[in-house]
């Protein structure tokens, strides 16, 4: 029995190989977060932002939005945000 397990620990044991990563370009890198978030449909408010908003308005405010790199993104957010009341 032994014998078994040390001619199994003494064998070469082949390393595993990582498998190197492409780099992914910006503007795929934006798709790829553009269609992990897709567009909502309207909500259906009492304010009613669903015909206040068209449709095809909304979906050009979300393509610019995603146009953008992540720290322009978080910038336009941050400044849309209002201020916390105290």
């Amino acid at each position: 029995m032994n014998d078994i397990i040390t001619k199994h620990v003494d064998q070469d044991v082949p390393s595993k190989k990582k498998k190197k990563k492409k780099k992914k370009s910006k503007v795929q890198k934006i798709q790829d977060q553009k269609d992990k978030h897709p567009m909502l449909p309207s909500c259906s408010c009492k304010k009613k932002c669903a015909e206040r908003i068209p449709e095809d308005l909304r979906k050009e405010i979300h393509n610019l939005f995603w146009q953008h790199d992540y720290n322009e993104r978080l910038d336009w957010l941050h400044s849309k945000r209002a201020p916390r009341a105290n």
